[in-house]
């Protein structure tokens, strides 16, 4: 399956074959197999190794985007919290002046925690 050649014979990992050589191949028809230089065949190498290592730094950002996404749905749901329970002491309070109590005495009516969570 490798095309002979002066040199020795190559099988990249993409699974094209290529063979090395000192020239480049005659046959500019054939191209499942390729003569290729040793520098070339190094630098193709190289290449190869360097695709591999953007593929998992891309896979590690997306990643990071997903947590990132998720920390930021958090703190929006947090701040939704924050402001209802805002709006809730404001309403204990203008209730509490209505009645004449306090807001201590409203949280034991209805059986709210005066700890913060």
């Amino acid at each position: 399956m490798f095309k002979k050649s002066m040199g020795r014979n190559v099988k990249n990992t993409r699974g094209v074959n290529i063979a090395s050589s000192d020239r480049p191949s005659s046959s500019s028809n054939d191209k499942e197999n390729i003569l290729l230089t040793e520098e070339e065949i190094r630098e193709y190498n190289e290449l190869v190794e360097r695709e591999k290592i953007l593929d998992q730094e891309l896979s590690d950002l997306k990643a990071q985007e997903i947590k990132f996404r998720s920390s930021q749905e958090t703190m929006n749901l947090l701040h939704k919290y924050n402001d209802i329970k805002d709006a809730t002491q404001m309403i204990l309070g203008a209730k509490a002046v209505l009645n004449g109590t306090t807001i201590r005495d409203l949280y034991e009516q209805y059986g709210l925690s005066m700890e913060e969570d």
